[in-house]
């Protein structure tokens, strides 16, 4: 049986190995996918990231949402006084400055919009499976930002949807008891679930 670690460094291995022509057509598919999409369509903020190592390049949804008068924003890191991600508002075509991971982030007089208040999360990942459940880098970032999520009675918002490409799908992972669950996943093929809250609002 394998590892976490197994799993992610296979994974992220086979997801640098997709040639330039796979890569585009697969991009181009997963982003009509959520340009499509009714939760896009009902968002008023949408927080995505930029790609990195292989994963998917949410730049033409991004570009979409300004178009549709949706606020988008990126994750920039945060250490103190722990881990986690703090979200700031940003325009396709604006500055940007590398964090110490070598990921490009929003300037810091960027205006920052606290996590609780987001609409729509696009969140990167590893792999997934059909319960939601996700394998990112390792470094917890996105689970301990959204760890209000696992309350008894967690907030309608934000969603978070999963974006990655349809073989890093796997029949079933273990989730830890700090494992913040997906609402959904969007690949090439199109969505997997809604799960959980977002299948409330189905």
């Amino acid at each position: 049986m394998e590892t976490t670690e197994t799993i992610r460094e296979r994974l992220k291995r086979q997801r640098k190995q997709l040639s330039p022509g796979q890569r585009q057509d697969m991009n181009r598919q997963l982003c009509r996918h959520l340009i499509d999409s009714r939760q896009l369509k009902h968002a008023r903020t949408l927080a995505a990231y930029l790609p990195f190592g292989g994963e998917p390049d949410l730049t033409p949804v991004l570009r979409h949402a300004v178009d549709q008068g949706i606020q988008p924003l990126l994750p920039v890191v945060v250490n103190e006084p722990e881990p986690k991600l703090h979200f700031r508002v940003w325009q396709p075509g604006e500055s940007l400055t590398k964090n110490r991971f070598g990921i490009p982030e929003p300037a810091s007089g960027a205006k920052e919009i606290p996590a609780r208040a987001l609409d729509l999360i696009l969140l990167p990942l590893v792999a997934f499976d059909a319960h939601g459940n996700r394998i990112g880098m390792g470094a917890g970032y996105y689970d301990r930002t959204f760890a209000f999520l696992l309350d008894s009675e967690p907030p309608p918002r934000p969603v978070l949807i999963g974006t990655g490409w349809s073989f890093q799908q796997l029949p079933r992972l273990e989730p830890q008891a700090w494992d913040v669950p997906l609402d959904a996943v969007v690949t090439e093929h199109g969505w997997h679930g809604p799960w959980r809250r977002a299948a409330a609002k189905a």
